[in-house]
């Protein structure tokens, strides 16, 4: 069988600057439909089973602490039915603390708070919750100091990081090259009649598309793009070579080889959180 010619769209480069990882930022100004719209995963995240997982965290809290309101703080609340299902579950199981959890519900998108506050699903918990706009990454957490939970579903997956392997003494990043195929159609249905480039046609289009944000063109055509990985030696005067914190955490495992995510302002995001809470508070990374 012969190979397919490919067509580079984009050389290697750090997960970041992929147009994958843009494409995808851009798709969360949808609001809540982007979940239906890219097929993202979130059925056992905001399912019944882990709500009871959660509120089993609750109830321990609560047999240690004997707080009269407990207060949880969801980190990327996404559609916010998990917020729903734990109170929905608190109150059926007649469970004595259930009026007495508050939950703050924030995501970084404004348009999936506005969507979850107009949606209504909270109308009979509406005296228990509070919705805010919150970026893990580059917010302040000094006002939520006073939250005992805080809940962080899948949120790490979602921010930005580089691929990084271990090999002896040396640390490589895996750089991300996009390309499509010959056999690739790009249609941009936003002008009538629709235009259709092929092969060498495509890339000087395509890539304007990613700098105007135009979302729709853009999703579309990304479900055909293929991307190709490579490994690259990190030199000593790399910024992320240099990284105190990642520096630290390699010298545990000095003769070990593995490969990792890593993002310096994930743990910078985090230090600043627990910080920022109280000793007793619970932390769920799940």
């Amino acid at each position: 069988m012969t190979k397919k010619k490919q067509y580079i769209l984009q050389d290697y480069v750090s997960r970041p600057d992929s147009i994958k990882h843009h494409i995808s930022e851009l798709s969360w100004n949808r609001g809540i439909e982007n979940f239906f719209l890219e097929n993202v995963p979130f059925s056992y995240s905001t399912g019944l089973d882990y709500a009871d997982r959660i509120i089993s965290l609750i109830h321990k809290h609560y047999l240690l602490n004997k707080k009269k309101t407990i207060k949880v703080l969801e980190i990327g609340s996404g559609s916010g039915l998990l917020a729903y299902r734990i109170l929905y579950l608190l109150h059926k199981q007649k469970r004595p603390y259930a009026k007495h959890v508050q939950f703050i519900i924030t995501d970084f998108s404004e348009a999936i708070i506005n969507q979850i506050k107009k949606g209504g699903i909270f109308s009979d918990f509406k005296d228990q919750v509070s919705f805010k706009v919150l970026n893990f990454l580059t917010d302040d957490y000094k006002s939520y100091s006073s939250c005992d939970i805080v809940l962080m579903t899948y949120l790490l997956d979602s921010v930005p990081y580089f691929h990084l392997h271990k090999k002896g003494t040396k640390l490589y990043e895996t750089k991300i090259q996009t390309t499509f195929d010959e056999d690739y159609y790009y249609v941009d249905t936003t002008q009538f009649p629709p235009l259709i480039l092929k092969q060498d046609q495509v890339k000087d289009h395509f890539l304007n598309k990613l700098k105007q944000k135009d979302l729709n063109t853009l999703s579309r055509s990304s479900r055909n793009l293929d991307e190709h990985y490579k490994q690259f030696l990190l030199h000593k005067d790399s910024p992320i070579y240099n990284s105190p914190i990642l520096k630290d955490f390699l010298a545990e495992y000095t003769d070990k080889s593995f490969q990792f995510n890593y993002s310096e302002n994930v743990c910078i995001a985090l230090n600043n959180l627990f910080a920022a809470l109280p000793k007793k508070c619970n932390d769920s990374h799940i």
